[in-house]
């Protein structure tokens, strides 16, 4: 009985020795599991932190938004003085254009016109 005894009591230390090894090897595992995670926890903290220091404010955009759009009506207000200087120096070219070309039209006619005058008088003088 005392054999049997001590081989029970063997093969109990043996499935205890195991036991002990594979909890061991279980812990290790999940201890590296575990330090796997808390690693890519630590990087998503630092690229949510990186977007958080890198990124604009929704305050910021609107402001810039605000500002563009002040400096986008002015812009677009009509400018009546330029307007009144763009159309009166049209039409003091468009008038000069006229007169040039009348000028030249009476400058064409006029020799003409003095020879008809020349030959009214001619024959009027010629008829008394």
């Amino acid at each position: 009985m005392s054999e049997d005894l001590s081989l029970r009591l063997a093969v109990l230390e043996a499935t205890l020795l195991e036991r002990s090894v594979a909890q061991e090897r279980a812990l290790h595992i999940a201890l590296a599991a575990n330090e796997k995670r808390l690693d890519i926890l630590n990087e998503w903290r630092q690229t949510y932190a990186d977007l958080l220091t890198g990124t604009v404010s929704r305050t910021e955009v609107l402001n810039l938004v605000d500002g563009l759009r002040d400096r986008l009506d002015d812009l677009v207000k009509p400018d009546y003085l330029l307007w009144g200087v763009v159309i009166a120096a049209v039409l003091g070219l468009a008038g000069g254009v006229w007169m040039g070309i009348g000028m030249k039209v009476d400058s064409a006619v006029a020799p003409l016109a003095l020879q008809i005058e020349h030959l009214k008088t001619t024959s009027a003088a010629c008829s008394k």
